[in-house]
């Protein structure tokens, strides 16, 4: 049986292909540092979550008073600008109420001034030994009573005077109000929400990334950020801060106030994630943001972080002695 011919030793081979194997060789190794170190940039240098969403303060506008609601001054998804009335109350109860309360103060300003009046006389007939010093000490006590009548008149027409100017709902921020669904004719209850306000000046995102990411993010961090919606458009935040907890359906946490966050894979254990919030750069009317819209994270944290809006920093150098 012929035997099969095997390869020279390397030292025969022609030199040309010597050093060709080799240069292959640092190629390959160069290339697979260059990823390496790539990974490693892009994993703790920039680390990047495509679990991040759109977010922003959200105001509940709510009734101080209970009445029927007479008239209803914005749409769905209008914008509004802080102070404009949102929607009214029927305000003729509360008038009325403004009108008693007033006529209450007038009675207890008439009361204080014949008291005082007639404590005076007493104080003169007193000193003549005219009149007892009780009854020079029941004169001043009924001028304290009336004082003090006239002070609780004024706190309840003060009262009157806000509960009709609550009648009128206003904007209370910059927004956009939304869920609106109601109607003149609705009646409305004190603490009843009727419509919600997303105020324009916090737009932020909730990032949310996996515990063995966090170590190098800090508050004050620049950060990139791109939407779904808008995926030619690059904006960009710096971090405000870490989320101190999360809520998981194991039960392990004690409150229902922590972000709920739920795993992607049941049967593999998953490091824990937690909520970064990045607040954006302004607001750029040609790529209005909506909440909840979803997009990509990338925090650079070769950056500077900023101390001043690093809360735990500025609490220690509060605190410190």
């Amino acid at each position: 049986m012929p035997e099969t011919p095997s390869d020279p030793p390397p030292e025969q081979l022609p030199v040309a292909t010597r050093y060709g194997r080799a240069l292959l060789t640092i190629i390959v190794v160069g290339l697979a540092l260059l990823a390496l170190g790539s990974l490693w940039i892009y994993s703790d240098v920039r680390p990047s979550t495509d679990d991040a969403y759109v977010g922003a303060n959200v105001v509940g506008v709510a009734c101080q008073v209970n009445g029927p609601i007479v008239s209803v001054f914005v749409e769905d998804n209008q914008f509004v600008n802080a102070d404009d009335p949102l929607f009214a109350i029927d305000p003729r109860d509360y008038e009325i109420a403004l009108r008693l309360a007033e006529a209450d103060v007038l009675r207890a300003e008439a009361a204080l001034a014949d008291a005082e009046q007639y404590f005076e006389r007493v104080a003169i007939m007193a000193a003549k030994n005219y009149m007892s010093q009780n009854e020079l000490d029941q004169s001043e006590a009924a001028v304290l009573e009336a004082r003090a009548s006239l002070q609780a008149s004024k706190a309840e027409r003060d009262q009157a005077k806000l509960n009709l100017g609550y009648t009128t709902v206003r904007a209370e921020v910059d927004g956009v109000v939304t869920n609106v669904q109601t109607s003149p004719g609705t009646y409305a209850n004190v603490g009843d929400q009727i419509m919600a306000l997303i105020d324009m000046n916090t737009w932020h995102m909730r990032a949310f990334f996996r515990e063995n990411a966090l170590q190098n993010i800090r508050a004050g961090q620049l950060a990139e950020v791109r939407l779904n919606m808008y995926p030619e458009k690059v904006f960009r935040g710096r971090v405000q801060g870490i989320g101190w907890g999360s809520s998981l359906d194991n039960g392990a946490t004690a409150s229902d106030l922590l972000p709920a966050i739920q795993p992607t894979v049941d049967w593999v254990q998953l490091a824990t994630r937690f909520s970064v919030r990045v607040d954006l750069d302004g607001y750029d009317e040609e790529y209005p943001l909506r909440v909840n819209a979803r997009g990509v994270v990338r925090v650079f944290t070769d950056t500077e972080a900023t101390p001043e809006n690093t809360n735990v920093e500025k609490a220690k150098e509060e605190s410190a002695p």
